[in-house]
């Protein structure tokens, strides 16, 4: 739980047990304190809400809670960030983009094996092309709709060890 402290002169946030126990030494506290007697203290819980939804031009920051009613809520604002700062999240983006594509296209190399049957290896193939693309066909990388794999029941193949010379393959 995240708290606040009110006194006077100002709010304190985020406020923790800890801080309660060193800002009074002289204390002896129980383990578990309730929300009545820390409001003694001048010390409230803090209600979480979820922050804005922000744009690739937005920042969004968190400000000191507000009290609305009888308690505390979290409160969040955006603002509009830089260009510079624009263009380094879309190549942070790209690159997350990419190294996710290429875990995806590590992830079924083995489809393209020569002991993959034909029609197993063409729809793999026809999937892998989608996803070499994504880079370049993307303009906003934090909305990609990434391709579907085929639906195909096929396990990679497991390495088997090559029959010794003289041993008869057909045993």
């Amino acid at each position: 739980m995240v708290y606040l402290r009110v006194t006077p002169d100002c709010v304190f946030y985020p406020y923790t047990l800890a801080d309660l126990r060193r800002d009074h030494p002289t204390i002896s506290f129980p383990r578990i304190l309730s929300l009545e007697d820390l409001a003694t203290f001048g010390i409230y819980a803090v209600t979480p809400v979820d922050p804005p939804h922000a744009s690739m031009a937005q920042g969004v920051i968190e400000l000191t809670p507000v009290k609305i009613g009888g308690g505390w809520y979290q409160s969040w604002e955006t603002y509009e960030v830089s260009p510079e700062e624009i263009a380094a999240r879309h190549t942070s983006a790209m690159t997350a983009l990419r190294a996710e594509r290429d875990a995806r296209l590590a992830a079924c190399d083995w489809t393209q094996g020569r002991d993959i049957p034909a029609e197993i290896a063409h729809a793999w193939a026809a999937y892998r092309m989608l996803l070499r693309g994504l880079p370049d066909s993307v303009d906003a990388p934090f909305s990609v709709l990434w391709p579907d794999a085929p639906a195909l029941e096929v396990k990679p193949p497991a390495d088997e060890p090559a029959p010794a010379q003289g041993d008869d393959p057909t045993a």
